[in-house]
């Protein structure tokens, strides 16, 4: 029993400190979530965003130079590893927003589908995929003093 004990002590201390929140943007009051609390703890690391301090996160160049170029590897991935496990969620559009910590590590990833009338059985694994996804994967983009976040639109 104590062995039991310790395990599953050791697998929920696991799940805590290496899961990402996966939420569908309609469902984000249910996780205690929104998208105000969100954007005032992750900063907007586009250059230019920042309509509050009016004091960019990251230079225009090295956004340019080295976040943009990461960011679009970590969504290409996303969408080859999506695509190759379940190829009928193929042309499905999604906006999408990630927001990373301190480290550059994911700790949300809140989406909307842009596809209309698509199943409940697509819809649940898209989300089960990406989830897979950033578990597996673990992608970074850069370290930062501030918590930050990028969004785009994509099509798988």
């Amino acid at each position: 029993m104590k062995n039991f004990v310790l395990v599953l002590l050791f697998f929920l201390t696991n799940l805590l400190v290496y899961s990402q929140k996966v939420v569908k943007f309609e469902e984000m009051k249910k996780h205690g979530l929104s998208m105000e609390k969100l954007n005032s703890i992750y900063r907007n690391a586009l250059p230019g965003s920042d309509t509050v301090t009016k004091v960019d996160l990251f230079s225009e160049k090295f956004f340019e130079d080295t976040i943009q170029p990461s960011w679009r590897n970590i969504v290409k991935g996303m969408i080859s590893d999506v695509t190759t496990k379940d190829p009928s969620l193929k042309g499905i559009k999604v906006w999408q927003r990630m927001y990373f910590d301190t480290s550059g590590s994911v700790d949300y990833f809140v989406f909307h589908f842009k596809t209309k009338n698509l199943s409940t059985k697509e819809q649940k694994k898209f989300e089960r995929l990406v989830t897979k996804f950033l578990k597996k994967k673990k992608p970074k983009l850069v370290r930062s003093l501030s918590k930050y976040s990028l969004c785009s639109g994509i099509a798988l």
